[in-house]
């Protein structure tokens, strides 16, 4: 597990954000990133000619592969329950979309399973800070057993409990237990129940390792103006540009009879940090 600081695993910037392009559907996890590469290759044809010592190179392109490991830990059943079906949804996201419901030879692809991805600047558009869109070839899931897990799961009735009554005056009772008395009779009952136990076990730390192809959707190239892309990209590209999003703090303020006042931000990103109080009635420098 990274050691990055558990008070900014809750802060939005470090959240890890992926979405289902086709479905509009979206996973986000807490940012405990252990990995992080950001790959570029060109690629040129290389032709070798008679009598020349180096080969007529024509450019095909330029590829960027990012690769990224984060471990996705739980404190308590719950939130280890949550993170399982968010896991589960992340890896549903490498399938694509039908046409219809049914599994048949006539069922067509109506959509691939292109993603979004975000993870702070690191992971961003250069132009607008939006998700990166590309394409993940496989996800590496790999639960920690050594760090333990949770049991979850119960049991109900398969059907109503069926009960038989027999005959137990002779039925011994047990070491220590008086002989039945003369001539009395004694009733014996046997409960019988059909029980439908699930069980599931929830692990507390699963790491997750993949490599996510980007998918360029601004001008990857100089303008003649010696502009990379466009103004809003040039100098950001890939990551040097700042993400913009809405993150609300909530503030409480006690003032006391003597008018002092003390000030706490109870959420949000100073959230984490220590108390501000304040000694002294206003007015006070």
């Amino acid at each position: 597990m990274s050691a990055q600081d558990p008070a900014l695993l809750n802060d939005e910037f470090f959240k890890i954000h992926f979405e289902h392009l086709a479905t509009q559907q979206k996973v986000s996890f807490k940012g405990w990133v252990t990995s992080f590469s950001d790959s570029f290759n060109s690629s040129w044809n290389e032709q070798t000619v008679y009598g020349r010592m180096d080969p007529l190179a024509t450019f095909q392109g330029t590829s960027r592969t990012i690769s990224l490991g984060f471990d996705v830990v739980a404190k308590n059943l719950q939130e280890a329950t949550t993170n399982l079906a968010n896991i589960s949804r992340l890896i549903e996201f490498l399938y694509p979309v039908y046409n219809d419901t049914e599994r048949s030879n006539q069922n067509t692809l109506k959509a691939a399973p292109l993603l979004g991805l975000r993870w702070t600047n690191l992971v961003s558009n250069a132009d607008g800070g939006q998700k990166l869109i590309g394409w993940v070839d496989g996800i590496d899931y790999g639960p920690d057993i050594s760090q333990g897990g949770f049991m979850a799961g119960g049991s109900k009735h398969a059907a109503p409990p069926t009960v038989e009554v027999f005959d137990a005056t002779n039925f011994p009772m047990g070491p220590g237990t008086p002989p039945p008395t003369a001539g009395a009779d004694a009733m014996g009952v046997t409960i019988t129940e059909d029980m439908i136990v699930s069980k599931s076990y929830v692990p507390k730390q699963v790491s997750l390792q993949f490599t996510f192809h980007v998918v360029h959707t601004h001008l990857m190239g100089w303008t003649p103006e010696k502009i990379f892309g466009n103004d809003s990209v040039d100098y950001s590209f890939p990551n040097n540009s700042a993400l913009t999003y809405t993150q609300q703090l909530t503030t409480t303020v006690i003032t006391d009879q003597a008018g002092r006042t003390r000030t706490i931000a109870t959420e949000g990103p100073q959230a984490a940090a220590n108390e501000n109080e304040v000694l002294g009635t206003p007015g006070d420098s």
